[in-house]
């Protein structure tokens, strides 16, 4: 698959899975291109797990084994190992994040500055044996600009919408409730819906969301 349209295929997935987590859109969508080999490898396209991600203790759902490169000792090894199977492209972005919270090693991912402290600490928590891996990520991420993803979609204000973009939805609306804004029925619901962004946007141009 072309990068473009690997992108344009899974951007607003990793963005609905990291919004509000402190997680980086950016960082995901390079790790899920590498690690598939831009959704062309067979662990991606029969199993929909775009990160590589092994089986572990707290693993419910299907498996499958498949033969992957390792480096150990400072050699590259061929091993077979049993890995996640995920229903969809979506169930696999949601299921990563989910992975990663339930691993304590990877805590600090989600209090990192940037994308670029994100990606060194996948390394250092091991996430994967390739001493290159934090490299290779920055580099994607830098040469495919993928650093546009880490914002809340539909925001017309650009810096506004990477200031929010690692806080939850329901906090925003919680703001934007006590600022006065009608979000209907459904108030704080955790979901960016077509009301919300408008109050969004409406309290940028009137210079309110300080506040948030």
């Amino acid at each position: 698959m072309k990068p473009i349209d690997f992108f344009n295929a899974y951007a607003s997935m990793a963005q609905a899975a990291c919004q509000g987590t402190g997680l980086c859109a950016s960082v995901t969508l390079a790790q899920a291109a590498i690690e598939s080999a831009w959704g062309e490898s067979a662990l991606s396209k029969g199993c929909h797990n775009f990160g590589g991600i092994k089986v572990a203790w707290d693993w419910k759902g299907k498996s499958v084994g498949f033969n992957t490169r390792e480096v150990l000792k400072g050699k590259d090894v061929v091993v077979k190992a049993l890995f996640r199977a995920y229903d969809s492209a979506a169930h696999y972005f949601k299921g990563r994040v989910e992975f990663l919270k339930a691993n304590p090693r990877y805590r600090r991912l989600f209090a990192a500055d940037d994308y670029i402290s994100e990606a060194k600490g996948f390394q250092l928590a091991g996430y994967a044996t390739d001493p290159h891996y934090a490299a290779t990520l920055i580099s994607v991420v830098a040469k495919y600009g993928l650093t546009k993803y880490d914002v809340l979609p539909g925001v017309t204000n650009a810096a506004l919408a990477a200031t929010l973009f690692p806080i939850p939805v329901a906090a925003i609306q919680g703001a934007l409730l006590t600022l006065g804004f009608n979000l209907g029925k459904s108030g704080a619901d955790g979901i960016l819906g077509p009301l919300t962004l408008a109050a969004i946007n409406k309290a940028a141009a009137d210079e309110l969301l300080a506040l948030i």
